[in-house]
């Protein structure tokens, strides 16, 4: 049985510090309402909380929590209001709302729910991503946690690098890029470590989109994608194929960008780690 959570609701406000619980019991309301126009009624409510298993001190703090937040409303004749998608993500100070996660629901309802929740914002960004850049769309989740979330959750990290072919083949470049940040020589070859890929475990799905271009529009501001590109373009520097490559530099080309990549990434194969045994992304560095 698996439920469905909006993770990049939950992920922000744990980082604007609101009181998690509240959004927890808000998201199992969310999902246990099926469609019932926004209305629950709390005593069958606090019974399927009941029989989930979930302690009455602790479902009785989610709501308490939920109504101190604006989650939850009286609406009368034993029943709760439940705040929108739209609204929760405004309370929580979500810019934007990502594809929904399916996340089994025992791994939701226990101890160390978030680290699953972590794994459903992955869910969105699975290719290669730097954290830097995952920080900056979960509204500021550190490195550090994401690591350690990822761990728990049994997220598996696969690590990437590009070649830039042979040092004997290209003595210049080697001398040019001999010290850079990120480049090394290895196996004779002149090798940049690009960001981890990473894969998320079968308990965590993507859900279907529903409402989101509808809630986004309404939340009224616009995407980490759109706020970018306010000042730069925002270009697509890894392939999984010829064929990506290709698309990527028709459509450079017809930019007259002085800031556009130098390079492109096209993945060449993937090799088995020596030391660890874990699968390695190689990727070929192409000129544009």
């Amino acid at each position: 049985m698996k439920i469905k959570v909006h993770a990049s609701i939950l992920i922000h406000a744990d980082v604007n510090g609101l009181p998690l619980g509240g959004y927890h019991g808000w998201s199992m309301a969310k999902d246990w309402e099926q469609g019932g126009a926004g209305y629950i009624p709390a005593k069958e409510f606090k019974q399927y909380l009941k029989e989930l298993g979930i302690a009455k001190s602790t479902y009785s703090r989610w709501i308490k929590e939920a109504y101190e937040i604006g989650l939850f409303q009286k609406a009368g004749k034993g029943l709760i209001k439940l705040a929108s998608w739209e609204k929760a993500g405004k309370l929580a100070g979500c810019p934007k709302l990502e594809q929904p996660a399916l996340i089994d629901l025992d791994k939701f309802i226990n101890a160390g729910w978030m680290d699953f929740v972590w794994a459903g914002f992955l869910k969105n960004h699975e290719g290669i991503i730097a954290r830097a850049t995952l920080k900056a769309l979960s509204g500021g989740v550190p490195e550090r946690t994401q690591r350690y979330r990822e761990r728990r959750a049994g997220v598996e990290n696969q690590a990437n690098y590009a070649s830039f072919g042979k040092v004997k083949d290209y003595p210049e470049q080697a001398v040019s890029l001999y010290g850079e940040p990120g480049h090394y020589q290895q196996a004779g070859e002149i090798r940049r470590r690009l960001p981890n890929s990473r894969t998320v475990p079968d308990c965590v799905q993507k859900a279907n989109k529903g409402r989101i271009k509808k809630i986004n529009l309404e939340l009224g501001k616009k995407s980490f994608h759109d706020a970018a590109s306010n000042n730069s373009t925002v270009y697509r520097l890894y392939a999984d194929n010829y064929e990506q490559t290709k698309s990527i530099k028709r459509k450079d080309r017809k930019l007259d960008d002085m800031d556009r990549p130098n390079l492109i990434y096209e993945l060449a194969k993937h090799i088995t780690g020596y030391k660890t045994g874990n699968q390695i992304g190689v990727y070929f560095a192409i000129a544009l």
